[in-house]
């Protein structure tokens, strides 16, 4: 299973392979820490920190146009927002597996650059 529509991206980013492959790179280098602190919020019962961390890695992943993964993150910030790490955990769970796919995607696109 594929999530990242490469032909979608050249759109919208007007062509620019070498722009998009450079996200890339900066969204994997970038999302171990993310992945951490996310983990560390609901460890910690800290909706204030899930809310944000979850945030950042909406953010990051929105570059790409992937809502199995935007939406995932947005659901944890959603949590954050309302004061509670509750029902976090299996909710991460599901937003790492599909990770590992986009993940799987984003070093196809790096490596064939």
């Amino acid at each position: 299973m594929h999530f990242l529509d490469i032909e979608k991206l050249l759109e919208i980013f007007e062509d620019d392979r070498e722009l998009i492959v450079d996200l890339a790179q900066i969204f994997l280098g970038e999302l171990p820490e993310q992945l951490a602190a996310i983990q560390a919020a609901i460890d910690e019962g800290r909706a204030d920190l899930l809310k944000l961390a979850a945030h950042a890695l909406k953010g990051a992943s929105s570059n790409f146009r992937v809502e199995q993964v935007t939406s995932k993150a947005l659901e944890l910030e959603m949590l954050g927002r309302g004061g509670t790490t509750e029902g976090a955990q299996p909710v991460f769970d599901e937003l790492k597996e599909r990770l590992t796919l986009f993940m799987e995607d984003l070093s196809e696109l790096t490596q064939s650059s």
